[in-house]
């Protein structure tokens, strides 16, 4: 008898020493940008500690299931999206949710078992147009010329990104993937983000004189910039070599012999 008390009490100390106490150093409310990721901060006071469950739910109209993935009450449009990061310590259950949208904003709740939870704010935060930036470029046959569009905030990703040119009709240049994309554009155009995620700029390469026009870069209902770009043949003085546009600058070449005087004897 006295051995499966000492039994008990060892196992008991055993959870209460391994049990998750929620950490509440951390902070309630974290934003996020369009298309990018966040970390949604949970974890034990232990970081070793070993949470009896983990669930992670959002609230929508009801509280609902976002992880784990093989949870039957899952909501299907966090699949892939979700993921907890616990490899290196089984107390930290902080979830990486990632491909936001503005839909994403709201409560989420860590659950640890035995009425132990946690509720962090989501902010996502998008994308509003610049208005710095020319309205108008000019470009030169041949040549590659970026026709500038941005987010106020550069590391603020758009959900969606579309470029028209305005012609007789409105055409769809960007994405080329797009399937009433003008084939006349496509290879030619490249979205300038891969730095900045908010940077949609538009390099448009290989101009024609046909390419003149208006051109509108969207990124949804009523948020678009139209920048007007005009091309023209190359001009005389793009040819010249550096020097020679140096010097036609000044007023011509500068002689290299210079008059000497020569002294009265």
């Amino acid at each position: 008898m006295a051995a499966l008390v000492s039994v008990w009490l060892v196992s008991s100390l055993l959870h209460m020493i391994n049990s998750c106490t929620l950490s509440n150093s951390e902070p309630k409310e974290v934003t996020g940008y369009t298309g990018g990721s966040v970390i949604l901060p949970c974890s034990c006071s232990d970081p070793q500690a070993t949470p009896q469950k983990l669930q992670w739910r959002a609230a929508d109209r009801d509280w609902t299931d976002i992880f784990p993935p093989n949870s039957p009450n899952m909501d299907p449009q966090y699949r892939d999206r979700v993921q907890v990061l616990n490899s290196a310590s089984p107390g930290n259950m902080s979830l990486l949710l990632s491909n936001l949208t503005e839909s994403d904003e709201g409560t989420y709740r860590c659950e640890t078992g035995d009425q132990n939870y946690k509720d962090i704010q989501l902010c996502v935060e998008g994308c509003s147009l610049s208005d710095s930036g020319p309205n108008e470029v000019t470009g030169y046959i041949g040549g590659s010329v970026i026709l500038p569009c941005s987010c106020s905030d550069i590391q603020r990703k758009p959900q969606n990104i579309k470029w028209f040119v305005f012609n007789k009709h409105s055409t769809v240049i960007f994405p080329p993937n797009s399937p009433d994309v003008n084939p006349r554009y496509r290879a030619r155009v490249q979205v300038l983000n891969s730095a900045s995620p908010g940077n949609i700029s538009l390099l448009l390469s290989n101009l024609t004189e046909s390419d003149t026009g208006a051109y509108r870069c969207t990124i949804g209902p009523g948020m678009n910039k139209e920048i007007k770009l005009s091309v023209k043949a190359e001009e005389e003085t793009r040819k010249l070599e550096p020097q020679q546009r140096v010097d036609r600058e000044r007023g011509g070449p500068q002689s290299k012999n210079r008059s000497q005087r020569i002294p009265i004897q």
